[in-house]
């Protein structure tokens, strides 16, 4: 169930580890072939200087999932 206010990187996240995935799973989780196409599109477009605002936060969001996905498979 994605909301207006809840970034799909982190539902995303949220439904994978709702599973209760082995630590197999976790290790070896990527994002979806969508959500890695909208972070490099929004990597293409902050490099590119044409962000808007909402997409500038939308990004921000992909670095702090990314963060987070990492700092649960270092503790796996």
């Amino acid at each position: 169930m994605t909301t207006a206010t809840q970034p799909q990187v982190f539902e995303e996240i949220a439904e994978f580890m709702a599973r209760f995935p082995a630590r197999e799973e976790v290790l070896a989780f990527r994002p979806s072939a969508e959500t890695q196409a909208r972070a490099s599109e929004l990597l293409w477009k902050s490099n590119s200087g044409t962000l808007t605002d909402e997409e500038q936060d939308e990004l921000a969001d992909f670095g702090r999932a990314e963060l987070f996905v990492r700092m649960l498979k270092a503790r796996m």
